[in-house]
């Protein structure tokens, strides 16, 4: 069947059915091939851009080996890598190729400090000290970092003396809540008495401040041209039309 008849039978415009051809004798093997053609066809309506290098592709294969072909190519980027074979492609579409295909990560290990050997005494001192405590007797267990002599929430154009500026210090804390256990940190001890009376004084006062502004405000309210009265008003017409709208006679003051 010729495109004329296509577009004929199908009712489509002819440059329609010309772009289809095109690009399944572009994605096709052998174009003079009908069984592959019609598998390109076929696989058309799935949509989306065909992988600009497939996988077993020579150039995923050149991809894999370079990186993989001594400790300096280990070390470089992905970019690098297809820049020095001569690739042309794009930092996702070289993630997907490495990811995906070959199973290839490229990580930074993370440098952390050496351990003097007063740190390394340290931790095994500790080590040793928790193991002798019974595991049915740890409640809780939680950890956090404290930091000295970091600003916090300063802005980039604050002024303050870079050169003369101490590096911040992180003490790491590992905290449990043990029975029959009292680590070195400082324990808050309970309120004394006198304390606890102090505390409880502030309060009924402020409580009888409070209780003695609101008798006020009442007795008020029953006073015609000041704002407690307005106030009342408004609060009872509310609850007279929550009333009606909801089917309950007889109307509820609020005194």
């Amino acid at each position: 069947m010729s495109p004329q008849a296509v577009v004929t039978k199908l009712d489509l415009k002819k440059s329609t059915i010309k772009d289809i051809l095109r690009k399944a004798k572009a994605r096709a093997a052998d174009p003079g091939d009908f069984d592959n053609m019609l598998g390109c066809l076929e696989g058309y309506h799935e949509g989306g851009n065909p992988e600009k290098y497939a996988a077993g592709s020579e150039e995923s294969i050149a991809l894999r080996d370079l990186s993989q072909q001594d400790e300096e190519h280990w070390q470089q980027t992905l970019p690098e890598i297809a820049q020095e074979l001569g690739i042309p492609a794009a930092y996702s579409t070289l993630e997907q190729i490495f990811h995906s295909q070959h199973n290839i990560f490229q990580r930074k290990p993370t440098h952390k400090p050496s351990l003097s050997l007063e740190h390394l005494e340290a931790r095994l001192a500790f080590t040793h000290m928790a193991l002798q405590i019974a595991i049915n007797t740890v409640v809780f267990m939680d950890e956090m970092w404290i930091e000295f002599n970091k600003l916090r929430y300063a802005h980039e154009d604050a002024l303050h003396d870079h050169d003369n500026e101490k590096q911040p210090i992180r003490v790491m804390f590992w905290d449990a809540i043990i029975l029959g256990e009292k680590g070195p940190y400082h324990i808050w001890e309970p309120d004394m008495v006198e304390e606890k009376e102090n505390y409880q004084q502030i309060v009924s006062e402020e409580n009888q401040v409070q209780q003695e502004r609101q008798q006020i405000n009442q007795q008020q309210a029953h006073v015609p041209g000041i704002w407690q009265y307005e106030k009342l008003l408004t609060f009872n017409h509310n609850i007279d039309r929550i009333n009606i709208e909801e089917g309950r006679t007889g109307q509820h003051k609020h005194k």
